[in-house]
């Protein structure tokens, strides 16, 4: 019951600084279709090389979680004979009031990850109650204790293991804004990474490799005003507590509060951030484990913003 109610406490935070930012925020949201930044369009190209991530929410039906994680070992322990599969996971809400799940599984190559996620569909939507919400992502920047990585291979903070507290935030900017957006997602996980919590394992972002219809984006959530790419934050503390400790200590920094203005205020959908604790945890064979990142964040660079 505590865990739970900590859980609450910071999604209403969360919220409520949601709320408050998009009042105070960017307010002109008229914007043609099809208008998007160089950046932008550059993440729907799905060819070449690069890191996925296959994402996938699944809603369980009533007492069906234990059959449905006995299903998802099976689907995921097999893809270590793939040679394209990097590592995965299976999240569980923290939540007492659903029995969520998120797939999250990183691959070198998008045929496999689309194939993969087929096969995963065929055998677990039986134990759900609605077909799951999918997106297919090309991964930008990972961050870790190690430092900042601009090409990130899905190795940076894989640590074995279960147990650790995984956050998942899934957010449509405006293509207009998408610039300041992209700016202080990047400065919130550098402050965060150079907070130095020992708990901290690490994060990633990125965006939708494919064009989808709203449908298909948010087939269960409010559709974007305007077509672009969904953008996906995912990251790891070693347990609830450092997690809680991290997000309080962005209060200390003085620019938070327009940091925040500008990131709600840059979103075409109600924010989407949930909670989850890593119950199962895969990394395959012939995959190296906390590479050297291509870049590293000198420790006084929070201290220069404030």
């Amino acid at each position: 019951m505590q865990r739970t109610r900590l859980v609450w406490i910071a999604l209403s935070t969360i919220l409520l600084f949601a709320a408050v930012a998009i009042a105070e925020g960017p307010k002109d949201s008229k914007v043609p279709v099809g208008a998007k930044t160089a950046a932008a369009s550059a993440t729907t190209q799905d060819a070449g090389p690069g890191t996925y991530v296959q994402v996938a929410l699944w809603d369980v039906a009533p007492g069906k979680s234990q059959a449905f994680e006995t299903a998802v070992h099976g689907q995921l322990s097999h893809l270590s004979s793939g040679a394209d599969a990097i590592n995965a996971r299976l999240l569980k809400s923290l939540s007492d009031l659903n029995a969520q799940y998120v797939t999250y599984v990183r691959y070198q190559n998008v045929m496999t990850a689309e194939d993969s996620l087929s096969k995963q569909i065929a055998v677990l939507g039986a134990f759900c109650t609605r077909a799951p919400e999918t997106h297919l992502i090309r991964l930008g920047r990972a961050y870790s204790p190690a430092g900042v990585s601009d090409s990130p291979t899905g190795t940076e903070f894989a640590i074995g293991g279960t147990g650790q507290i995984a956050h998942l935030g899934m957010w449509i900017p405006y293509p207009r804004f998408q610039s300041g957006y992209d700016q202080v997602l990047n400065d919130v996980k550098v402050a965060t990474m150079n907070q130095h919590n020992p708990g901290y394992v690490g994060e990633e972002t990125g965006y939708e490799a494919r064009d989808l219809s709203q449908d298909e984006q948010t087939p269960y959530s409010p559709h974007a005003i305007v077509p672009e790419p969904m953008s996906i934050n995912y990251g790891e503390f070693k347990t609830f507590q450092t997690a809680e400790e991290s997000f309080l200590a962005h209060q200390d920094d003085r620019s938070a509060r327009s940091e925040m203005q500008i990131f709600f205020g840059s979103l075409q959908v109600p924010t989407r951030f949930y909670i989850f604790q890593v119950v199962q945890s895969y990394n395959y064979a012939g995959r190296a484990i906390g590479q050297t990142h291509e870049s590293t964040v000198n420790p006084t660079e929070v201290a220069v913003r404030r």
